[in-house]
C-alpha cells in the first residue's frame, strides 16, 4: 500500500519542485498469514497556480485507477533488476496522508492510569492552555460588546401607550454579580425624519435628588442626527459619544443616571407600569438592569419645584450598547468592580539594577545646620508675659516664658472663611398671577444680585442669590388703610376747642399772679393734660375705616449666600431686607426696566421684606400619598403618539376652542341674515314683475286681481303702491 505525502520546496520563479523518494519501509505480518508492504512517498514536482488544485487527489487518483498497470511495471523492472521482490504483489493503493488510519501496533504503547487524572476545575485558569481542547465547550462564548433592545414592534408602531416629549431620565444598575461595564452608546426613538439636536447627560448614582440642576451632572453626547423616523431607533454617533462605566456589584454604588433630551418635543417614550419611578426593572440582561424613569415636558431642564414638568412612571425606548469586559483578557484580569484596569505585575523586576558607584554625596566637612538661637535675656524692670491660670493654685510662683525677639510668623494669618447663609421673604406688589419662568428667575437673580452687593457690600461679601420658593398672594393696593370723615362744621369747633384746650394746657397762673408754660410743669401734670386732650379729641372724632382694594403680589424666599461678613450672622438677613426696604425705588426701577423682554416685572410698584430664621421645604400643589396619585392618575391609551402638555398649554388650547365655537356661531348668524335678506329681495322682485305685466294689460281680470293681491302684500311689506294705481286710473 502507497499513502502519498505532500512536500513543498519554493523555487526562485514562484514554481513548486516534485521529487519521488521511498522511505520508512515497514514491514509487518497478518493474521491470514499474508504480507503487505506500507511505503510512505513524497512527490515533488514543478507546480505553478492558477489554477489551484489539490495534488494529493491526483496522485492517489492516478494510482488507484492504474494499479494493476503500476504492479507489471514494478515486477518488470524487478526482473531486469534480477530481484523477485514484487513478483508476489497482488494488489496495490495509494491513500493521501490526511485520511491515512493508523494501523494497530503488536504491543500497548502505555499503561493505562489507576484512577481518573482529575476534575475539571471550577474556574478557568489564569493563563490560556498550550494547545486547544479537543472538544468545544458545551455552550459558545457571549461576545464582548452586548446590546440592550427596549420596546417591542408594537411600540415601534407607535402602538398601545406610547407618547412623547423633549426628554427622559431614567437609571442603569448592574447586578450583584455582574462586574464592571462600560456604555459605549445609546440610541433613542423618534418619529422625525429629520435633524434633531440632542444631548446626553450623566452621573453616578440616581437621578432620583438631582433633578433640576446640572450640577454634579456631566455632558457625554452632544450634536445633532438625521432621524430615522417611525420604525427603527435612531443611534447617537460614536464619535461624539464619550464612554462611561458603571460600576459592579449592583445597589447604589452601581447605578448610574442618563438624562437624554432634545430641543424639540420628538423623543418617544412609553408609560411606565410601577408605583413610581426607578422601582421597576423593564428590560435587563445578564450584566444590566433598565429601570423605569421620568419623562421631561419642557427643555433643558425644569427646575424640581415645577413638578408638573415631570411625569412618571416612563420606559425607556432605545439600544443600550455596552461592553461586558472592558479590562482583557479575562484570564489575566478575571472579575474587575471598577475602572480603571488593576496594574498586573511584570515578568522582570521594574526597578532600575543597581549602579557601580554610589549616588548619593560624601559627607560634608563641617555642619550645614544653623546655629540655634539663645533665648533673648531678662532685663530687669520688664513684665513678663503673663501665664494661662490654672485651675488649682501652685504652691510656688511660676515664671512666664520669655518673649521671642522678634515675631515668630511671617504675616497675620487670615480668618477662616465659614460659609453663611441668610433668609428673607420679600412681597412684591402688583405682579401678574402666575409663577416666574427659567428666564425671568435668572434676570431677577442678576438684577437681586447686584443690587444686594451694591447697598451691603460694606459688611458683607454675597456670593450668590437662589430663589427657594416663590407662591402669589394678596397685597393692599397702596399704603395706609384708615381715613377720618368728618363734617366740616364738626371740624371747625374741633379746631377751636383744641386751641381753647391747648391755649388752658400751656398757661397757668402761679402764687405770684404770672403765667407759666407747659415746659415748666411736672410731668405727671403734663401726662394728665394730654391724656385729657387725647380723650377729648378721641369723644369728637369718628373713625371710619375704609376698605382698601387687594392686588396680586408674589412671595418670594430667597437664599443668600455670603462668604465674609463683619456682622454676626443672625443679623445679615435684617441687614439684607433693609437694604431692600430703604432702596426698594432703586430695586424696581431696575426690574421695571427689563418690561420690554420680561413683562412680569411691568407694573410691579412695592416691596415689603423681612428676615426669617430658617426655610423649609416648600408644599406641594397637591397631596402626595400615593392612593391619591392612583384616583388621580391620567390614563393615557391613545394609539397615535400625544405629546404631553404642561397645565398652561391646556389652559390655552381651552381658550382657542372657545373662540373658535364663537366665531362659528357668528358665521352661521351672519349666513342666515344673508339668505332672509336675498329671500325678501327675490320676493320684492317678482312684484314688480307682477306689476309691469299689470301695466302692459290693465284690461285682464285676472290681472286686477293679481294686482289687489300684489298690494295687499306690498301693505303688508309697508311699501306704498299709490303712484301705481293713479298710473292704473
Amino acid at each position: 500500500v502507497f499513502a502519498g505525502r505532500r512536500s513543498l520546496s519554493r523555487r526562485k520563479k514562484g514554481g513548486r519542485r516534485w521529487e519521488a523518494r521511498v522511505g520508512n519501509v515497514t514491514q509487518r505480518l497478518l493474521p491470514s498469514g499474508s504480507s503487505a508492504l506500507d511505503v510512505s512517498v513524497v512527490i515533488t514536482g514543478d507546480y505553478r497556480p492558477p489554477p489551484y488544485i489539490d495534488l494529493n487527489v491526483i496522485a492517489e487518483d492516478s494510482i488507484n485507477r492504474q494499479g494493476e498497470k503500476v504492479i507489471s511495471s514494478l515486477q518488470e523492472r524487478g526482473s531486469r533488476a534480477g530481484r523477485s521482490f514484487f513478483e508476489r504483489v497482488e494488489g496495490i493503493e495509494a491513500t493521501a496522508k490526511e485520511a491515512l488510519t493508523e494501523r494497530p501496533t503488536r504491543a500497548p504503547t502505555g499503561k493505562p492510569s489507576p484512577g481518573p487524572t482529575g476534575l475539571p476545575t471550577a474556574e478557568p485558569s489564569l493563563l490560556p492552555s498550550a494547545l486547544p481542547s479537543d472538544q468545544p465547550s458545551a455552550q459558545p462564548s457571549r461576545a464582548l460588546e452586548q446590546t440592550i433592545v427596549t420596546g417591542s414592534s408594537q411600540d415601534l408602531q407607535l402602538g398601545g401607550t406610547t407618547t412623547s416629549s423633549y426628554g427622559y431620565l431614567f437609571n442603569l444598575r448592574t447586578k450583584p454579580t455582574s462586574p464592571v461595564v462600560q456604555i459605549t452608546s445609546l440610541e433613542f426613538y423618534t418619529e422625525s425624519t429629520q435633524s434633531v439636536n440632542y444631548e446626553v447627560w450623566t452621573r453616578e448614582g440616581s437621578f432620583k435628588d438631582f433633578k433640576g440642576s446640572y450640577e454634579g451632572w456631566t455632558l457625554i453626547a452632544e450634536g445633532s442626527v438625521e432621524g430615522r423616523g417611525l420604525g427603527r431607533y435612531t443611534q447617537i454617533p460614536d464619535d461624539t459619544f464619550t464612554p462611561v462605566s458603571i460600576r459592579g456589584g449592583g445597589g447604589e454604588d452601581g447605578t448610574r443616571a442618563f438624562y437624554i433630551t432634545l430641543d424639540s418635543k420628538e423623543l418617544i417614550y412609553k408609560l411606565g407600569n410601577g408605583p413610581d419611578s426607578d422601582v421597576d426593572v423593564h428590560a435587563s440582561s445578564a450584566e444590566l438592569e433598565v429601570y423605569e424613569g421620568e419623562g421631561v415636558l419642557t427643555y433643558p431642564f425644569p427646575a424640581v419645584a415645577e413638578i408638573s414638568y415631570y411625569r412618571y412612571p416612563r420606559q425607556y425606548l432605545g439600544t443600550i450598547h455596552y461592553d461586558r469586559l472592558p479590562c482583557k483578557p479575562y484570564s489575566v484580569f478575571g472579575h474587575v468592580m471598577d475602572l480603571p484596569c488593576p496594574d498586573m505585575p511584570t515578568s522582570s523586576p521594574t526597578p532600575p539594577q543597581p549602579t557601580r558607584n554610589p549616588v548619593t554625596p560624601p559627607p560634608s566637612t563641617s555642619p550645614v545646620t544653623e546655629p540655634p538661637m539663645t533665648p533673648a535675656p531678662i532685663i530687669a524692670g520688664v513684665t513678663l508675659s503673663p501665664i494661662p491660670p490654672t485651675m488649682v493654685p501652685t504652691l510656688t510662683p511660676t515664671i512666664s516664658s520669655v518673649p521671642s525677639a522678634s515675631p515668630t510668623t511671617q504675616s497675620p494669618t487670615s480668618s477662616p472663611i465659614v460659609p453663611m447663609r441668610a433668609y428673607i421673604v420679600s412681597i412684591f406688589r402688583n405682579a401678574p398671577e402666575r409663577d416666574m419662568t427659567s428666564r425671568e428667575i435668572e434676570k431677577f437673580l442678576e438684577i437681586t444680585t447686584e443690587f444686594l452687593r451694591r447697598h451691603t457690600q460694606s459688611s458683607m461679601v454675597i456670593e450668590g442669590v437662589e430663589i427657594w420658593h416663590q407662591k402669589l398672594t394678596l397685597a393692599d393696593a397702596k399704603e395706609g388703610s384708615v381715613t377720618w370723615e368728618e363734617e366740616e362744621e364738626e371740624e371747625e369747633e374741633e379746631e377751636e376747642d383744641g386751641e381753647a384746650e391747648q391755649e388752658d394746657l400751656n398757661v397757668f397762673p402761679d402764687d405770684e399772679g404770672e403765667q407759666t408754660t407747659d415746659m415748666s410743669m411736672s410731668p405727671s401734670i403734663r401726662r394728665r393734660l394730654n391724656d385729657k386732650k387725647n380723650f377729648s379729641k378721641g369723644q369728637l372724632k369718628h373713625e371710619q375705616k375704609v376698605e382698601v382694594p387687594k392686588v396680586t403680589a408674589v412671595e418670594i424666599t430667597l437664599i443668600i449666600k455670603i462668604s465674609v461678613s463683619t456682622l454676626p450672622e443672625n443679623l445679615l438677613g435684617n441687614m439684607a431686607a433693609v437694604a431692600m426696604n430703604e432702596n426698594q425705588v432703586e430695586l424696581l426701577s431696575l426690574l421695571n426696566e427689563q418690561a420690554a423682554f420680561y413683562t412680569y416685572f411691568k407694573h410691579m410698584d412695592g416691596i415689603q421684606s423681612n428676615s426669617v430664621d430658617f426655610v423649609t421645604k416648600a408644599p406641594t400643589l397637591s397631596p402626595t400619598t400615593y392612593q391619591y396619585f392612583l384616583s388621580n392618575q391620567v390614563i393615557e391609551t391613545d394609539v397615535e403618539t400625544v405629546p404631553e402638555e404642561s397645565e398652561g398649554s391646556k389652559f390655552m388650547v381651552f381658550v382657542g376652542l372657545g373662540v373658535a365655537a364663537l366665531w362659528c356661531c357668528l358665521t352661521g348668524i351672519s349666513l342666515t341674515y344673508l339668505y332672509k335678506v336675498r329671500a325678501r329681495m327675490n320676493e320684492e322682485n317678482e312684484l314688480k314683475e307682477l306689476l309691469s305685466q299689470e301695466k302692459v294689460n290693465p284690461l285682464d281680470t285676472k290681472k286686477e286681481e293679481n294686482t289687489k293681491d300684489v298690494n295687499d302684500q306690498w301693505r303688508e311689506n309697508g311699501l306704498s303702491n299709490e303712484p301705481d294705481m293713479e298710473n292704473q286710473d
